[in-house]
């Protein structure tokens, strides 16, 4: 198949390089225009198949209230339609037009360029609509308040990597049953049918999620927590100095931080040899 294509913007550019008027005798900003092309690539639906739906509550996607929403891939990169409760955004239309101003204060044609092109940066035209570029979402434990039912837990869909304790898409069952866990030990019993009930995204095409599962997160982090304590295990077998207790403070600061970010609540001590 041959590629479409490109999407082409014309866009008029204003900048401000620094001249010497008529009649002056040193240079000052003047306002000058120049015309420059920007291309967007597009792309069939074949080439960026959708990969999932998505849950989109909060609209973050463009999809209407309580409906999902398509998530697609292309190279690599996931996207999302640029819409508005659930209209899809025409490449061409008013909504984005292939005609464009952009004012820059900028005295350098060149970085004035730059400028106008950034909002283009993260942009697909799929079959002539416009989806830009999103991150992977992933369901995450988001906690309210201080517990036992003051506040709750609850597992949402992040689509910003918020939350410490998150889990990829792939791991639905995981992540609900480690957001019912985590709501029994704050005592947020009233959360647990909310949680069982947290909406399940459609996955297509598993390959293109790549959040680590929570297994995965906890080995990691138990490797790191481990060097860190390691670490100050070594430096408590020496002299003790008001220095050194300094800096098994600071790896322990360091291991409670590593915690808190991976949502580790505990490290299981390694196996024991025979």
């Amino acid at each position: 198949m041959e590629p479409s294509p490109d999407f082409v913007i014309t866009s008029t550019i204003s900048y401000r390089p620094y001249r010497i008027p008529p009649r002056c005798r040193k240079p000052r900003p003047v306002e000058e225009t120049f015309t420059h092309e920007f291309r967007i690539p597009c792309v069939s639906s074949e080439d960026a198949p959708i990969v999932a739906w998505v849950p989109d509550d909060h609209g973050y996607l463009g999809a209407p209230a309580g409906e999902d929403a398509p998530l697609r891939a292309h190279n690599g990169q996931l996207y999302a339609a640029q819409a508005r409760d659930g209209r899809s955004t025409k490449a061409g239309s008013g909504a984005f037009p292939a005609t464009r101003h952009y004012e820059s204060r900028d005295s350098w044609d060149s970085q004035a360029i730059r400028e106008a092109g950034k909002q283009f940066e993260n942009i697909l035209i799929i079959d002539g609509e416009v989806w830009k570029t999103a991150k992977e979402p992933a369901y995450a434990i988001v906690t309210l308040g201080m517990g036992e039912n003051h506040g709750g837990t609850y597992l949402e869909i992040d689509y910003a990597g918020r939350y410490a304790r998150q889990f990829p898409l792939t791991d639905y069952e995981a992540a609900v049953e480690a957001a019912v866990a985590f709501a029994q030990k704050r005592k947020d019993t009233g959360s647990i049918p909310i949680i069982r009930k947290t909406p399940k995204a459609t996955i297509l095409d598993p390959s293109v999620f790549t959040t680590p599962s929570a297994a995965e997160r906890q080995a990691t982090a138990e490797t790191e927590i481990r060097t860190l304590v390691g670490k100050a295990r070594n430096v408590l077998s020496g002299q003790l100095t008001r220095m050194s207790l300094r800096e098994v403070k600071d790896l322990m600061d360091e291991v409670s931080e590593l915690m808190s970010q991976a949502g580790v609540d505990e490290v299981h001590a390694p196996p024991t040899q025979a």
